[in-house]
Formats: structure tokens, sequence, C-alpha cells
């Protein structure tokens, strides 16, 4: 039953928007969310050959990814945290927010792109995830813009302009030489 109402709402607004002259586009909406948590322990964490004790860590990672796309248009983006707490020889927390979007708009001959996303994160959070290593913890705030646009021209041939913009700043950057 819910089905056919469904049906008859879906017949009444394309109907709509016949008579009011635009043509109805069908969209398609999604969002998926996502949470992880996770445990770490590391014997020496800054990599110091200074007396040490072991580090324990808990991460929770909540975070939604998000997409919409119609006839022309596409969206997508996701939202993400991360936070961080270490036990032990070192006691740290910090929280991480990733927030990224992309939209592509398609024309007959035009391709727009606009791509933006704000980070903040710890500065050498890739070191970690990538060595299990970590010299110092600072917190960085990360601007992103990088807009396009590409017109055919002809069949082979394409004019595309685009600009990419980015602005990080460091809280205390300047004691590790980050400017």
């Amino acid at each position: 039953m819910p089905s056919r109402r469904l049906l008859i709402i879906g017949v009444i607004v394309g109907s709509l928007l016949s008579i009011t002259g635009r043509e109805p586009q069908a969209a398609e909406w999604s969002a998926v969310p996502t949470l992880n948590v996770r445990g770490i322990y590391n014997t020496n964490l800054t990599l110091t050959n200074q007396p040490h004790n072991a580090v324990w860590g808990n991460w929770l990672s909540p975070g939604m990814t998000f997409t919409g796309s119609s006839e022309n248009l596409e969206i997508r983006g996701r939202t993400a945290a991360d936070f961080v707490r270490y036990y032990g020889d070192q006691e740290n927390s910090f929280t991480n927010l990733y927030f990224p979007l992309s939209a592509k708009y398609r024309g007959e001959r035009d391709r727009l792109s606009v791509d933006v996303g704000l980070t903040r994160d710890n500065t050498l959070m890739a070191e970690l995830q990538e060595t299990g290593v970590v010299l110092a913890f600072t917190q960085r705030n990360q601007w992103t813009a990088s807009p396009s646009w590409t017109h055919n021209l002809t069949e082979r041939a394409d004019l595309v302009a685009g600009y990419q913009f980015a602005d990080v700043t460091y809280e205390t950057g300047q004691r590790l030489g980050l400017v």
C-alpha cells in the first residue's frame, strides 16, 4: 500500500511539473553512516632513546558519506571525525575533522566542477599511520578549493580552465619549523 501512495504522489508531482512547462528530473540521494573504534599500543610512539613507557591509545571515528545525483548534477561529500586519546608516557589528545565536498555539473557543451574541503588534523597523522612513529604533535587547519570549467570546442578539442587554492595554518607549528 505505501508503494502505491508513492506512485500516486509521483504521478501528481510529474503532472504539476508538466503543466508548468518543466520536465521532472529523477534524483538519487544516499547517506551512509560509519563508526570505527580502535585501540593502539605502541612501545615507543615518538621514537625516543630517552627512558619512556609504552603508550595506549583509543580512537573513536564517526563519519558519514553522502552522494546525490541527477541527470546533470553530481554531488559527493563526507563528514568524518577522529577523537584520539593517548595514555601512558605520552598524554595527548586531539580531534581530527574532515569535510571534503565535490560537485560536478554537466551541460550540453560545458562541464563545471568544484572540489572544496576543510581538514583539521594532526600534522603528522600520515606519518603515524604509515610508519607508526611520530616525532611531535601539532594541529593544522587546511582549506582547499579547486574549481574548473571545461568547454567542448569540437569532438576532439576542449578548452579547460581551472584554479587551485590551499591555505594551511598550524597551531604551534613554529616550534617544529612549520610555517
